[in-house]
This record gives structure tokens, C-alpha cells and sequence, in this order.
């Protein structure tokens, strides 16, 4: 009887078995890592894809590639066979319907690795992404590699990926952003500058490989080396530089370069600013805390803070034969008469004129017996003699034309009785086409109609990545524009605010129609065409008053007067433009309530420009100097100290914190039950006094977590308070993120009503997390994730996206998404608290 119990047990679970064994669990998505992949020719390279669920039963993918000729698949991997472009397409098998694009781009690139081995003796993993190395030998210590044929969206994720190449390695990063990079390896004497050129426009990456030694080229002295130098070789005596340690420079026939360490570089740079202009350098336009150039007697010093060390600069003295002379504005009248051709009006009230001479530009500087006054009446002056005004031109900066030649203005911000100017002419070169050619290209590229241009002759056109620019030459300029505007309209598009006779943009769909007037000829119009996804819009008040609210949790009150709204909005502040009936009164009685609500005004305000305060929040305003009507505004998050930080915490949790020393910058985030503070410190005391922070607090009340170390961690205080720290010094950042929030129960179970009832619609579970806590106050979910982090988060980024979501930003740490309708925000932060947590946030849009 036991034996056909047994048996039957046995039968009962194989049916079992096989009923579970026919649930088929189907393909969600697939996800790529890159929808670019650049290789040579006759190199081969794996195309990684994943299948998502993990556990589908049907995994399998199909390949197809769209010209053989230029490369071929062996499964899911493609072989450059020649130069050029094609495409891989990837199908799940499962869901032929899902589907992802691969571009491929064959080229002909040479990674130069025996140039690197020769030169340094090792050998650096090859870059991503590119078409062409150009190698450089500078000089014996040092070797750059110009990396060309990036395409812009792929810098940074280049940039990223190399670096974790070479800490692979064995280098360590002592400096890393998006902009430049520093870093060392314990076994060799060089270390690899990282310089991103396309932050400065440029197309390139710069790799420099630079040998930690004393150069053979540069000698090692002190700043009085280069004060009896520049004596002894241009006559001209330079003020001490305090602060000043080693210098380096090498000598050159008509200058000096070098670099200087300094003990503060901000303020001791700034200082040694100052002193020149108190011994009658002057300050070139320009000029900034980052880079610049002083001038005195032809003599110029030019400055430039180094990426690779927080306490160098690099600096340059030269002298040339063509220097600024001192003259009166007669010269320039001559000058212009000569060189361009045309008269410029006498400057009343002008003083000494300073400038120099370019092949199409003159600049320079005017000193004036009444700078407001006099530079009034000059500019009227050329508007009564046939210059034109161009738009945005104000009493601080502007630009006048007349056939072809620009007066640029600017005052100077060191002196306040002298103008900085430029009188240029330039010829452009363009295609000539007519309008049909324009209507092709704005279908082709933006899949938007273009009415035809009756009266149209002759087009001029350029193209760049999201936008369209050129001149149109019309038979009757006023009438044949107001035909064309009226069409404009008629087919959907809308008029912008301040669009007028003169210039003006018409949109629709995201693409902008933008026109202006030819000043140099009476039968052209300038216009641009351009689609970019992210714009203002236009609202009311109510709009920046929910804003304010759901940003900065605070209260703003009815604008009495205040028509329509323009505003943008950044991570923390608003800024905008509000249009007033009555902008006087409206502004007065406005600026009485927000004192009735608790704001504080500041003692300086005026009709004009005002502050007023209300806790963290700043509310400024300034008179538009473009409309009469019009007040720009911001609000934003004041700047923070660490008494905010002590005060806050003090108030919200009772907990009385330490000093941190040597804090830079403050900035401060406060909901609830959560506190973020995160503090800029001085680089070469980060770490320590990171440690000395969390060693004041008592181990007999708080518990430190056993794999806290100096890069991340957090406290517990009898299991109901959380501190944070992520230290961000790996990353490149001399910052240090704290958060301090209220602990709440953890939960296994994706909390999907809750969200439901948040959002109004569903949102998909994160797959693979070991714990949550959910917040319907923050609206945010904290996820325990043991393994496999990252690629947790791209499978869920990859969910959302087959969901409606759309990526609005993202970057190696942070992933923002906008829902299909519009709602909502998420942002996705991966592992930036703790090494193990997913933090998902969601923010409601305000239109």
C-alpha cells in the first residue's frame, strides 16, 4: 500500500511539473549598450545585448546587417570589412516586433601604440569611439595624443568609459570631469592629462602622457626670477605675486611661459589682478577667474587656471611690436575712414582713445568725461546717421550697424568712465539656392512643412546640427513678410510675444521660424530655422506660484496686474519674465504682500532691482531694459553656511552637529523627513576632515555601518535616524554628500496602489531588489539591491522607456525621465548614497 502511495505521489508531482513547465514567460524588451559602434577595418567587435525578463523562455535574437559590403556578422558579432556606414538590426525572436538599431561606422584608425611604448615604456588600452590619432612629441617629457571623430553625444560616455579602462589598469584618479582629467599609476613616473576640448567648442580629445620629473627644458625659481627677467628683457616692472612658490617657465624670443604654484590660487591670483590695475595694467575684455590677459605699454600677461593642478597657473609675458598706442577719437574717425571706408561721428565728452589694429577689427578703449551721458548722445548720433540698432542692445552692451560695419560697445567693469569697443566688417560666403530648396531641407530634417516664400528670389543658407540660417532676397521686403507671416499662421504656427515688423518668431511643433531685417540691404531678411526640444512656455502666475511650492515648499502670493508668463526652470532656481499692466504700481504693491507673507527686503531695493528673502528662498526681480512692461525675475535657493546645515538638522531631528572645517560652499535641500546638505571642502583636506566629522559622533548612540570607509557609508541612531555621506573625490569633486532622514520600515512589497493613486497610472516593479522603503510624503522609493546594481537600473530604465518614459537626462550616477503624458519627472539615482541603493524619486511637472 506504501508503495502505491508512493507511486502516486511521484505521478501527482510529474504533472504538476509539467504544467509548470508549459508557462511561457515572454519577452519584454532587449536592451543595447550603445546604439553607435565605431571599428576598423578587419577588427571585430562583440555586440552586447541583453533580454529582458532575465527568466523569459524564449531569449534567442536575430541579427541582420544592412550593407555587407561594409561589414559582416558572425552572430552577434560584426567585422569592418571597409570604410563606411551601415546598420545592425536586433530582434527578439520570442517578439519579432521588438527591435533595436545598431549604427556602425567603419573607419580607418590606428591606435598608436608603439609612439606610447617608446616614449614611456607601457602601453595604454586603445579609445573609443574615434576616427584619427594625431601624435604630438612636445618636447622630451611629454606626449599628447589629439583624438579626432567623436561624435558629440558620445564624448562623455567615452571619456567615462576610458577611465575605468585605465583604473582597470592599475591608474588612480586624482582629478576626473566632464571638462578634464588627472591621474597616476604607483608603478610608473608619468601621469595622464585628460582634456575634453569640446567644452570650448572644439572637436577633439586631448590624451597627454607627461613624465613626473624635473624637465630638462624648464628651469625651477621664484616669482623675483620673473620680475628681473621681464626688467631686464622688456623694461617693465611686474608687481611681487604673494603667495607665490616655485616657478617654471622657459624663455622664448618676444615671451616667457611658464607655470606658478601659488598657496591659495584663488586669492592669491585675484590680489596680484588687482595690483595690476593699480600700476596701470589694463584688464582686456574677456578676462575672467578662469583665463585672461592684462596690458600695459605693449607688455601682456595672460593667466589660465591649470586643469591638472588646483594650485597651478599657467601664465605667458610677452611683448609685441604692435601694441596698443594713445591717441584721440580723430584717430579712429581716420582709421575707420581709411580702412572701411566710412565715417564715424565725433565722441563728445571722449578723452584718451587706446587701441589696436586686426585685419578687419579695431579695438580698443575711450575714456569719457561722463560715460552715461556721452555714450547717449553718441549713440543717437548714429542712429541719426544711418546705423541701425540690433536687438538686445542696452545701455550696458550693444551693437550698431551700417553697411556691413559693426560698432560694438561694453562697458568696462574696471573703470567706471571707460567703454570698451570694436568697429569690424566681415564678408560671409553661402550657397546660393532659392526657396524650395529651404522647404526640402526643413521636411528632410524636421519633418515639418514650410509655406511657399511668394516674392522670394535668391537664398543664402547655411546648416548646422539643429538649425537652418541664411538671407532671403524678396521683390517687395514689407509686403512679401506679412504674406508670408500671415501664411505662417494660418498653417499652425504661433506668433511669439515681441515678434513685430523688424524681427520676430513664429513656432510650431517645437520648430522656430526666426526673421530680422537686413540692415545692409533693404531687400533681405536674415532668418534662422531651428527645432530644439527643450523651450520656454508661456503661463501665468499661478504656474511659478505651484512651482515654488512643490520645489521650495513655500508660498507666493497673488501678482495683482501680472498677465502673461515665460519661465525656465533648473535644479534650484526659476527664472523668467512676468508682463505687468502696470509695472510701477503692480511691482509696489507686490513687493507689500510678499513683506505681509514673512519676506524680508533687502535695504538696497528699488523700483528698478530688488531681493526680498524668506527663509532658503530668494526672490529678486529686475526691471527688462527690452519692454517697459516686462519684470525679470528669479527664485532660488539663497547660499547656504554650515549654521543653516547645524540649525536645520538641530530643528527637524534634535541633533546638534559638529563644526566641519574648512568648508567652501553650502547647499542645502530640506522636505520633511530628509535633509541634504552637500559641502564643497578644500581637496587636500577632504578626507581627513571628512573622518574627523564622523569621529565626533558618539559610537554609544550612533552605529556605524562596517563597510563605511572615506568614500561612502552611514549611522544609524537607535534604528530610527539615518546619516548618509557619499564622498564624491573619486568622481573628480572636492564635494561631500550628506543625507540625514527619518527611517522607515523596510518592505519587500513594490508598494503599486500607492504609486497608482501618485501618478494616475502605473508604474512598472523594479525587478531584483532585496528591500524597499517608500515614501508617499517624498514621493520616492528607496530600493536594497545586493548584486548587479547597474545593470538593475538599465534593465528598469529600458522598462520604463518600453512604457512611454522618455530619457530627459543622464549621466554614469543620475537618469532622469519625463512620463508619456507629461506629469510626472523621475530621477534614478544608482548607488550615490550607498553602494547597494537605487533612490527613485518622482516630481511632479508644473505647466
Amino acid at each position: 500500500m506504501k508503495k502505491i502511495m508512493s507511486l502516486l505521489a511521484i505521478m501527482i508531482l510529474g504533472i504538476i511539473l509539467v504544467a509548470c513547465s508549459d508557462k511561457k514567460i515572454a519577452v519584454e524588451s532587449i536592451t543595447i549598450t550603445s546604439d553607435k559602434i565605431y571599428l576598423n577595418v578587419n577588427s571585430t567587435q562583440e555586440l552586447k545585448v541583453t533580454v529582458l525578463p532575465v527568466d523569459a523562455t524564449n531569449k534567442a535574437l536575430t541579427f541582420s546587417i544592412e550593407d555587407k559590403t561594409v561589414a559582416t556578422l558572425d552572430n552577434n558579432k560584426v567585422t569592418g570589412v571597409k570604410v563606411g556606414e551601415t546598420k545592425v538590426t536586433v530582434s527578439s525572436v520570442d517578439k519579432p516586433e521588438l527591435k533595436k538599431e545598431i549604427h556602425i561606422f567603419v573607419v580607418s584608425k590606428t591606435w598608436p601604440s608603439a609612439e606610447i611604448y617608446d616614449f614611456s615604456g607601457f602601453n595604454l588600452p586603445e579609445f573609443i569611439n574615434y576616427t584619427s590619432v594625431n601624435v604630438n612629441k612636445e618636447n622630451l617629457n611629454s606626449l599628447t595624443l589629439e583624438i579626432k571623430g567623436i561624435a558629440k553625444d558620445l564624448v562623455d560616455q567615452s571619456l567615462n568609459y576610458y577611465k575605468e579602462e585605465l583604473i582597470k589598469q592599475g591608474w588612480v584618479v586624482k582629478t576626473y570631469d566632464n571638462h578634464s582629467g588627472q591621474l597616476t599609476h604607483p608603478s610608473y613616473n608619468y601621469y595622464i592629462s585628460m582634456h575634453n576640448e569640446f567644452v570650448h567648442n572644439g572637436d577633439t580629445v586631448e590624451l597627454s602622457i607627461i613624465k613626473i620629473s624635473d624637465s630638462e627644458e624648464h628651469a625651477h625659481h621664484h616669482w623675483d626670477s620673473i620680475q628681473t627677467l621681464v626688467k631686464t628683457k622688456f623694461n617693465i616692472d611686474l608687481p611681487d605675486f604673494i603667495g607665490s612658490h616655485e616657478v617654471e617657465y622657459k624663455e622664448v624670443d618676444n615671451e616667457i611661459t611658464g607655470t606658478l604654484e601659488l598657496a591659495n590660487r584663488g586669492e592669491n591670483l585675484n590680489d596680484f589682478l588687482e595690483t595690476l590695475i593699480k600700476e596701470g595694467f589694463l584688464k582686456e575684455e574677456g578676462s575672467n577667474d578662469h583665463a585672461g590677459t592684462y596690458e600695459k605699454d605693449g607688455l601682456e600677461f595672460y593667466y589660465h587656471l591649470s586643469h591638472d593642478n588646483e594650485n597651478i597657473i599657467q601664465f605667458k609675458v610677452s611683448k609685441h611690436e604692435h601694441h596698443h598706442d594713445h591717441h584721440h577719437w580723430d584717430s579712429i574717425q581716420t582709421l575707420v575712414k581709411t580702412k572701411f571706408n566710412l565715417d564715424l561721428p565725433d565722441f563728445i565728452g571722449s578723452h584718451e582713445v587706446e587701441y589696436k589694429e586686426l585685419d578687419n577689427e579695431i579695438t580698443g578703449t575711450v575714456e569719457l568725461a561722463n560715460r552715461g551721458e556721452n555714450l547717449n548722445d553718441f549713440l543717437e548720433t548714429l542712429i541719426k546717421e544711418g546705423f541701425l540698432k540690433e536687438e538686445g542692445s542696452n545701455d550696458h552692451a550693444g551693437t550698431y550697424e551700417k553697411d556691413g560695419l559693426k560698432f560694438y560697445y561694453h562697458l568696462s567693469h574696471d573703470n567706471a568712465n571707460i567703454i570698451q569697443f570694436k568697429v569690424s566688417k566681415h564678408e560671409h560666403h553661402h550657397d546660393h539656392y532659392h526657396w524650395d530648396s529651404i522647404q526640402t531641407l526643413v521636411k528632410t530634417k524636421f519633418n515639418l512643412d514650410l509655406p511657399d516664400f511668394i516674392g522670394s528670389h535668391e537664398v543664402e543658407y547655411k546648416e548646422l546640427d539643429n538649425e537652418i540660417t541664411g538671407t532671403v532676397e524678396l521683390a517687395n521686403r514689407g509686403e512679401n513678410l506679412n504674406d508670408f507671416l500671415e501664411t505662417l499662421i494660418k498653417e499652425g504656427f504661433l506668433k511669439e510675444e515681441g515678434s513685430n515688423d523688424h524681427a520676430g518668431t513664429y513656432e510650431k511643433d517645437g520648430l522656430k521660424f526666426y526673421y530680422h531685417l537686413s540692415h545692409d540691404n533693404a531687400n533681405i531678411i536674415q532668418f534662422k530655422v531651428s527645432k530644439h526640444e527643450h523651450h520656454h512656455d508661456h503661463y501665468h502666475w499661478d504656474s511659478i506660484q505651484t512651482l515654488v511650492k512643490t520645489k521650495f515648499n513655500l508660498d507666493l502670493p497673488d501678482f495683482i496686474g501680472s498677465h502673461e508668463v515665460e519661465y525656465k526652470e533648473t535644479d534650484n532656481e526659476i527664472t523668467g519674465t512676468v508682463e505687468l499692466a502696470n509695472r510701477h504700481e503692480n511691482l509696489n504693491d507686490y513687493g507689500k504682500l510678499l513683506i505681509d507673507l514673512g519676506f524680508i527686503a533687502d535695504d538696497k531695493n528699488n523700483d528698478h532691482v530688488g531681493i526680498y528673502t524668506k527663509e532658503l528662498v530668494e526672490f529678486s526681480y529686475h526691471v527688462s531694459h527690452d519692454n517697459e512692461n516686462y519684470l525679470d525675475i528669479k527664485i532660488t535657493t539663497k547660499k547656504n553656511t554650515w549654521e543653516d546645515v547645524k540649525n536645520i538638522v538641530s530643528e527637524k531631528f534634535q541633533i546638534t552637529l559638529s563644526e566641519f572645517l574648512d568648508i567652501k560652499n553650502t547647499t542645502l535641500q530640506v522636505s520633511e523627513n530628509k535633509v541634504i546638505f552637500i559641502i564643497e571642502v578644500k581637496n587636500e583636506v577632504l578626507e581627513s576632515n571628512l573622518n574627523t566629522f564622523l569621529n565626533s559622533f558618539d559610537e554609544k548612540v550612533w552605529i556605524k555601518n562596517e563597510n563605511n570607509d572615506s568614500h561612502m557609508g552611514y549611522l544609524t541612531k537607535a534604528n530610527e535616524i539615518q546619516i548618509s555621506y557619499h564622498n564624491n573625490k573619486a568622481h573628480g569633486q572636492n564635494t561631500i554628500e550628506f543625507e540625514i532622514s527619518s527611517k522607515v520600515k523596510a518592505t519587500t512589497t513594490w508598494p503599486e496602489n500607492e504609486l497608482k493613486a501618485i501618478l494616475g497610472f502605473e508604474l512598472p516593479k523594479f525587478e531584483g531588489y532585496t528591500a524597499l522603503v517608500f515614501s508617499n510624503e517624498s514621493k520616492s522609493i528607496t530600493l536594497k539591491v545586493s548584486e548587479s546594481l547597474t545593470e538593475k537600473v538599465l534593465a528598469y530604465v529600458e522598462t520604463l522607456k518600453s512604457n512611454g518614459w522618455t530619457v530627459f537626462k543622464e549621466n554614469p550616477y543620475v537618469t532622469t525621465l519625463d512620463s508619456q503624458n507629461g506629469t510626472y519627472r523621475m530621477f534614478i539615482r544608482n548607488g550615490m548614497v550607498n553602494s547597494d541603493q537605487v533612490d527613485i524619486i518622482l516630481n511632479e511637472i508644473t505647466k
